[in-house]
């Protein structure tokens, strides 16, 4: 289950409903941190990308209720 309580997709496609990519967008999506590991021996707190956005997702709630 993901942080929004749905299944994970089998697919990260980005298409819209006739199944093309919009006007601009990249073919693909990617990201590499080994460059900046090395570069400045950092490892980031969170690895996982499910993690990543539950954690975004309390703290964006959190934030939320303190400005209410």
């Amino acid at each position: 289950m993901t942080a929004s309580g749905l299944p994970k997709p089998e697919s990260l496609a980005l298409d819209d409903a006739n199944g093309e990519g919009r006007e601009g967008d990249p073919p693909a999506l990617m990201a590499d941190a080994r460059r900046i590991r090395q570069t400045l021996a950092w490892e980031p707190q969170y690895a996982d990308l499910d993690q990543i956005v539950r954690h975004a997702l309390a703290w964006e709630q959190k934030t939320a209720l303190q400005t209410a």
